[in-house]
């Protein structure tokens, strides 16, 4: 899928991707903006992902289902319930 998010690492979104759909734990960086932790977040980010914070929790927003960001709590109930096989590849 093509959009505006074009700037953000593959290699994170495909992670992100792998969350949504099957639960599997995302890294550190990944793991403190799904959990709304903006201060482990930035402390986690390299050079290019701090500087994409933003677009990170736009996209975020944008297209991940609400059940599965938000808190810490809702980030461990979505990995331990295996994520959203339902999902379409396509959706993302």
């Amino acid at each position: 899928m093509t959009h505006k998010y074009h700037k953000l690492p593959e290699h994170l979104l495909h992670s992100l991707h792998n969350y949504i759909k099957f639960g599997e734990i995302p890294g550190s960086f990944l793991r403190a903006i799904l959990s709304n932790d903006l201060v482990e977040a930035v402390s986690r980010a390299d050079d290019l992902n701090a500087s994409l914070l933003t677009e990170w929790v736009k996209y975020i927003y944008n297209y991940a289902p609400m059940g599965c960001w938000g808190s810490e709590e809702a980030v461990n109930q979505w990995i331990y319930k295996g994520g959203n096989t339902r999902q379409r590849d396509d959706e993302y």
